[in-house]
């Protein structure tokens, strides 16, 4: 939308400045200097814009993960007590698919260290 806008009237100068032919980029921009000028006064409101947009979906996703972790814990309490209540062992494991159950994207603070499961008796 308004960055793609913003990267179409740039291009030309950005791909004279990757090679290096500052004649040209120069050129660009004096032959076409008012749509670069409000290229630039518009890229930072835009890009302001753009990383309100992700912090916002960023939070969204966080705040799942944590309901989908408390969740799965729930999940994990109750299997175990049903596998021990009828005698069969839980398959894989007590941990086996927690790797699954984990986020692709870290947070920016990075993860909090968990205790291990342990499961009650």
């Amino acid at each position: 939308s308004e960055l793609s806008d913003i990267s179409s009237s740039l291009s030309p100068v950005l791909e004279a400045w990757e090679d290096q032919n500052w004649f040209g980029a120069a050129t660009f921009g004096i032959s076409h200097f008012d749509e670069v000028k409000d290229a630039f006064m518009r890229f930072w409101p835009a890009w302001e814009n753009c990383q309100g947009q992700y912090s916002k979906s960023r939070d969204i996703g966080e705040n799942a993960w944590g309901r989908a972790k408390s969740i799965y814990t729930k999940y994990k309490q109750v299997l175990n007590q049903l596998c021990k209540y009828t005698g069969i062992d839980v398959p894989g494991g007590h941990d086996a698919v927690d790797e699954k159950a984990m986020p692709t994207i870290a947070p920016r603070g990075g993860f909090e260290i968990e205790e291990p499961f342990e499961p009650i008796d």
